[in-house]
């Protein structure tokens, strides 16, 4: 028997979701807003979704991404990159996975908007290679690394 936190109780906070299949360990992210009413009473360790790349079931891992940006006090991408911070992905589906480091043009220019808010951006940005849906994370990176992207594995 599955406990623990719901899928309602993670729509009602408004945070996505990160699903990742054991099988083939393709990523994606999932807004629980916009899943069936039946998914809002079951456990996050009790989901079994179907992966779209290679069709497994029940080998899909649920769990809530971490952020350092904090909800309490919503930061601008703007003020993250003057402190010396970035967003940046790994993108799993591309093949070999991609380390990708967002720019500042690729986030305006991704998001139709100069200077969104960081939780904004790190829930609407995609691979700039492959368009797939990528879950970035605040960590920090010298200038010239920003804007670059290199293979990974």
């Amino acid at each position: 028997m599955a406990t623990g936190r719901t899928i309602g109780d993670v729509a009602a906070h408004g945070t996505l979701l990160q699903a990742s299949c054991r099988a083939c360990g393709h990523m994606a992210v999932i807004d629980p807003r916009s899943l069936p009413a039946r998914y809002r009473a079951m456990a996050l360790d009790a989901v079994a979704f179907r992966c779209t790349r290679c069709g497994a079931r029940g080998g899909v891992a649920v769990r809530q991404p971490r952020s350092k940006a904090s909800p309490v006090n919503p930061q601008r991408v703007a003020n993250l990159y003057a402190n010396g911070a970035h967003l940046g992905a790994l993108c799993s589906t591309c093949q070999p996975v991609r380390l990708v480091y967002f720019t500042l043009a690729e986030i305006a220019s991704q998001l139709g908007e100069p200077d969104p808010l960081v939780r904004e951006a790190g829930c609407r940005l995609v691979c700039p290679h492959c368009r797939a849906p990528v879950l970035p994370t605040v960590s920090s990176v010298s200038a010239d690394r920003v804007g670059a992207s290199r293979k990974v594995g």
